[in-house]
């Protein structure tokens, strides 16, 4: 930032301004100011303008905004349901969550606030958005996306196999009726802790727990 006017008697006077440490050359009739990295608030310069006897003071009051850095969070992929949004915090300025693009138009409880829920998210890809805005900040408008992916919830069916042994637990006819897409496991407890060893070629009689874990997950 150029601070003064250009010197209207030909160069003949000479200037003093203060504070220095910011200006390029507190002896120029325009010096330029460079406020330190990360400063914000206002700063008083004084300048004294001297030809021969006469001496003219007069001071400006510059005032820096803070600079604002919007951060939307980190993109996700979630298996349905609700999603929870997650903006890092601001000191300026006020924020606003916005719907870019999608598969259709979710619905964002609280816009303003950074952290807030979204429901009625479809299957797909979405993009949303995290602006921050304000008369108090110098990049009023900056914006910052996060993409959230919804994945499809598989639906997985199971028909009991045929009574033979060794039975084949693998086969396609088992999970026939299932939705989604995901990798299959097989294990002898409920909690999924007991892997099955050879579902190919099983010849225990018992309950074998099918486990499909989705694959956009």
């Amino acid at each position: 930032l150029v601070l003064g006017t250009p010197d209207a008697n030909g160069g003949m006077a000479t200037y003093s301004w203060s504070p220095t440490t910011v200006l390029n050359d507190p002896t120029l009739d325009q010096p330029t100011f460079t406020p330190p990295s990360g400063f914000s608030g206002s700063i008083n310069f004084t300048v004294e303008a001297a030809q021969g006897v006469c001496v003219q003071e007069d001071n400006v009051i510059i005032t820096v905004l803070p600079e604002v850095i919007a951060e939307a969070g980190t993109p996700m992929t979630n298996c349905g349901g609700d999603i929870i949004l997650m903006a890092d915090s601001i000191a300026y300025g006020t924020g606003m969550w916005t719907h870019q693009s999608g598969p259709n138009t979710p619905v964002i409880t609280s816009p303003n606030d950074t952290t807030t829920t979204v429901t009625g998210l479809d299957v797909g890809l979405h993009t949303f958005r995290w602006t921050v805005t304000g008369a108090d900040i110098c990049n009023s408008g900056t914006f910052d996306d996060v993409t959230i992916q919804i994945a499809e919830v598989p639906m997985l069916v199971i028909t009991d196999p045929i009574e033979i042994c060794p039975a084949d637990l693998t086969l396609s006819s088992i999970t026939a009726g299932s939705t989604g897409s995901g990798t299959l496991t097989y294990w002898k407890d409920l909690a999924a802790t007991m892997s099955v060893p050879g579902p190919n070629n099983w010849s225990k009689e018992g309950t074998v727990y099918v486990k499909m874990t989705s694959l956009e997950a």
